[in-house]
């Protein structure tokens, strides 16, 4: 990609800021605008960077080359009225010219080998409304299109295929930049001022590589806030929030963030109908998750709640009791659910009689959300609020259960998700306070689409600024959320939050007793924190409204040890050396303060730290102060030692402080470089803290004699990379073994499939990994279609395996990036390729590959196995045209076809 290649320094003036449009799969383009809205310029020219090689490659179907020259095609007629700021123009003479796009306006590079080279793109001002022109060449007409003032509309569908149909093949934009007319104070156009801070050169030929300069968006409280790497599209501002961007596409801040980091633990809390039945029905124990009662029961919905919702009565209901459990066991925040899969609504609505006011309890003038909110606010304490997405109870959702009985005539799935976003309007439009966190469920079922995701993102974006979304709105969201496990490594790139239970259940279930020692929930967390991730600690109250003995008696022992420990974890995170088999380690975010946090002593009391090659100003044992503590650096390895004293059995925590930051030597990080290339890549690594970093090619393991890195090392076929810092010539950290593997180019077929949409084929039956026979046949097997890939309405609700096939058509050639999520495990072939394997049995978790795949339709299979309990599957997709950073989308119904199922 252009982008990933080509660095353009930008000093902006105050009232411009960058934004950037077309996440859903449309050219990556750049505006510059003026407060990042069009209405403050009458015209805009696109300027279009693309390369020569990539040109000639189209043709040769060999890939994308080497870039060597970069080259700016624009239209000369605006490049002359930019260089001289002319006041007067444009003018509706000029726009005509400009629309009518001459054959002599076009500027082509004369290193281009493309015979009808040059492009133009415009957005103007006409008859109060915005119109988007776009044309590939002289030789082509220039297509027009309306554009909103949000300037989204050309990066719809609709508009998107006009676009793809115009530039596809030679002339497709690598990237683009539309550079408005910027009015000085006396509202006079100052297109001089708009290229010199651009800083574009004025005549077709080489850009020069500068030093980057990474742009920002600044908004209420955000002052000097790095801006998102995601694309975005600009919003109107909202009262009180001046410049804030609250499109879906847009990712939190790490203002936004940043409590969140800090408080690193909350507590997590499933209560409703099922908190009555305590997994119990008709005098019989269910077995499973308390809060999936009604999928396990099987009765009509109504049965359900006619039977539970005069129960729902809690005597014993106090917020204020709930909260300071919560803030004496160190959590920073409560998320709450407000309404399950079983559709019981926790509040007063106005979209259903399935709420808090066919209960006693509301009834009588109670209303938990409200105390709850009430109740953090004055502890201190963050609101997030759990919502589900899926709804067993609605009768226009759709699918339904395999269970439920009542008829789907009339029903309606457009309904329904317009009656949920009214709900979840109700939660966040301000009667329960400032929400920090609005955590979905139950997305799996439907797309991003269906969901109106980014609308309602957008929407409670806009009503709670700087709110949180996990990613469980068929939308990747602010954070990954790994469910009752902790990942085995740091998840890079991603914020992340494991939410565990206590026991085997979320909702409380009076005779589920297989509960988790404390001292393995306070090993848990600690875990997670030494990996950058959050823990959510799962409670489920009972129908009273109380918590149970044993969950009491777990977070006040988790509670005790965060008195002493807590510093160890609020606003921690990682170390970068080698995990250590006694314990973690965690440091603070200035780096000055490492905890060794011991699980497993030694015999001899001392512990040694492979990687801090410095001594620390001072250390102790946290709550412990007469225990001496002794340490001295080897190398690259810091010894501590203990004196006599009683340990905590759960963890000890030993806190080294240095004046200045340690010298800390982990594993080598790669930089650059990617593991999947087409002819050549380039490996840079992070230079280390200290000692140097030796690298071998040949699979052997490095030693101080084996080449020392330092410069970019080119590697241009498969090669096992192998990698360890040395320190005194001593190694340090843990080494560095990666693959990087030239790529298998894939060819697309330009012959495409009858049908559309996506065939599946169902298996009952249990599995613990992914079938491989082809094709599938049995007894009970089914197949359907559906337009998009997830999971078919017509399934079981557990013990299935499931097959997808079809074709996807790829649109741009190059290196494609798949994210397989899916619980439990699941497969992706290409064209005979394995892509992703992500197989076997495991929660709602992501993996990635890569593929070379050449422009057209390639053939695509995904396995998938549902054991039992919650049911995922979403593949999205990066294409080479995405900049570095965008968020993985789903891939577009237009883009799937399949062959006729026989």
């Amino acid at each position: 990609m252009l982008a990933a290649m080509l660095t353009v320094a930008v000093a902006l003036p105050p009232d411009v800021s960058w934004c950037r449009a077309g996440s859903s799969g449309a050219p990556g383009w750049t505006w510059l605008t003026p407060k990042d809205r069009l209405v403050d310029a009458d015209l805009y020219i696109q300027c279009t960077m693309v390369t020569p090689q990539q040109i000639a490659d189209r043709k040769e179907r060999g890939g994308p080359h080497a870039m060597r020259t970069i080259s700016l095609w624009t239209n000369a007629l605006a490049t002359e009225a930019l260089r001289t700021g002319s006041t007067t123009w444009p003018d509706g003479a000029a726009i005509a010219k400009l629309k009518a796009a001459p054959d002599a306006a076009f500027d082509s590079p004369s290193t281009s080998t493309a015979p009808d080279a040059g492009s133009l793109g415009l957005m103007w001002r006409e008859g109060g409304a915005w119109r988007y022109g776009w044309r590939d060449s002289a030789k082509t007409p220039l297509v027009e299109l309306p554009v909103e003032n949000s300037c989204r509309a050309c990066h719809e569908p609709a508009a998107r295929r006009v676009v793809t149909s115009a530039t596809r093949g030679w002339n497709e934009p690598t990237e683009g930049l539309f550079l408005p007319w910027a009015r000085d104070e006396a509202g006079r156009v100052d297109g001089t001022k708009a290229l010199a801070d651009a800083r574009l050169p004025t005549v077709t030929g080489e850009m020069e590589p500068a030093q980057t300069a990474t742009p920002t968006q600044h908004g209420a409280g955000d002052a000097g806030a790095e801006a998102p790497a995601q694309s975005v599209t600009p919003m109107q501002d909202r009262a009180g929030d001046a410049g804030r961007d609250h499109s879906a596409t847009v990712a939190a801040t790490g203002a936004d963030l940043a409590w969140w980091r800090e408080a690193r633990f909350g507590m997590f809390v499933h209560w409703g109908l099922y908190s009555v039945a305590a997994g119990q029905w008709e005098g019989k124990d269910i077995p499973g998750w308390g809060e999936w009662l009604l999928n396990k029961i099987k009765v009509d919905p109504a049965v359900y709640a006619s039977t539970l919702m005069p129960k729902f009565d809690p005597a014993n209901f106090d917020a204020d009791a709930w909260v300071r459990t919560a803030k004496d066991a160190g959590m920073g925040y409560i998320v709450v659910t407000t309404k399950h899969h079983d559709g019981f609504l926790l509040w007063d609505s106005a979209t259903t009689d399935l709420d808090l006011m066919g209960t006693p309890f509301g009834k009588a003038g109670r209303d938990p959300l409200k105390e709850l909110a009430q109740a953090c606010q004055r502890h201190g304490i963050r609101l997030g609020l759990y919502f589900s997405l899926m709804d067993w109870s609605d009768r226009d959702y759709l699918p339904r259960r395999e269970w439920d009985t009542r008829t789907t005539d009339g029903a309606s799935m457009p309904r329904f998700v317009d009656r949920m976003h009214a709900q979840v309007k109700e939660l966040t439009d301000g009667r329960f306070g400032p929400v920090a966190i609005l955590w979905g469920d139950g997305d799996w079922e439907h797309s991003a689409a269906t969901w109106r995701a980014a609308e309602l993102i957008t929407d409670v974006r806009r009503a709670q600024p700087g709110i949180l979304f996990n990613d469980r709105w068929s939308m990747p969201g602010d954070y990954i959320t790994p469910e009752n496990k902790i990942p085995d490594a740091e998840l890079p790139k991603r914020p992340w939050e494991s939410c565990l239970t206590m026991n085997g259940t979320w909702g409380y279930v009076v005779h589920d007793h297989r509960w988790k020692p404390a001292t393995e929930i306070i090993r848990n967390l600690v875990d997670i924190v030494s990996k950058d991730g959050n823990d959510l600690l799962n409670v489920g109250p009972m129908g009273d409204g109380s918590f149970d003995a044993a969950t009491a008696e777990r977070l006040a022992a988790v509670g005790a040890w965060m008195r002493i420990n807590g510093q160890a974890i609020r606003g921690c995170g990682p170390v970068a050396c080698a995990r250590p088999a006694w314990g973690r380690l965690t440091a603070s975010a200035d780096r000055h303060r490492v905890h060794a946090i011991i699980f497993e002593w030694p015999s001899d009391r001392t512990i040694a730290i492979d990687g801090i090659a410095s001594a620390p100003a001072r250390a102790r044992v946290l709550g412990a102060p007469d225990i001496a503590v002794s340490t001295k650096t080897i190398g690259p390895t810091l010894s501590v030692t203990l004196g006599d004293g009683p340990l905590d059995p759960a963890a000890t925590v030993i806190l080294l402080e240095w004046d200045d930051a340690p010298a800390i030597v982990g594993t080598p990080e790669l930089i650059g470089g990617d593991d999947l290339f087409l002819h050549e890549t380039e490996l840079a690594f992070k230079p280390a803290a200290a000692g140097s970093i030796h690298v071998t090619l040949d699979g052997t393991a490095p030693t101080i004699d084996s080449p020392r890195y330092t410069v970019p090392i080119n590697v241009q076929r498969t090669t096992q990379v192998r990698a360890r810092t040395f320190v005194d010539g001593l190694p340090a950290g843990a080494p560095l073994e990666t693959m990087v593997r030239q790529a298998t180019w894939i060819p697309g077929s330009d012959d495409v499939p009858p049908e559309p949409g996506i065939a599946w084929t169902l298996m009952p039956g249990r599995f613990a990994r992914v079938p491989q026979q082809d094709p599938w046949r049995g007894e009970g097997i089914t197949h359907g279609i559906t337009s998009v890939i997830e999971l078919p309405a017509a399934r079981p609700a557990d013990a299935f395996a499931l097959r997808l096939d079809g074709f996807v058509l790829c649109e741009h050639a190059g290196i494609h990036t798949f994210m397989l999520e899916s619980d439990d495990g699941s497969t992706l072939e290409i064209d005979g390729h394995h892509v992703v394997d992500h197989d076997g049995l495991h929660g709602p978790v992501g993996k990635t590959g890569k593929a070379a795949l050449d422009i057209g339709w390639h053939r695509f299979t995904i396995r998938y196995i549902e054991a039992d309990g919650g049911e995922d599957l979403k593949l999205l997709w990066n294409t080479p045209k995405d900049g570095p950073g965008t968020a993985p989308r789903a891939i577009d119904a237009s883009l799937l076809r399949h062959e006729p199922v026989r």
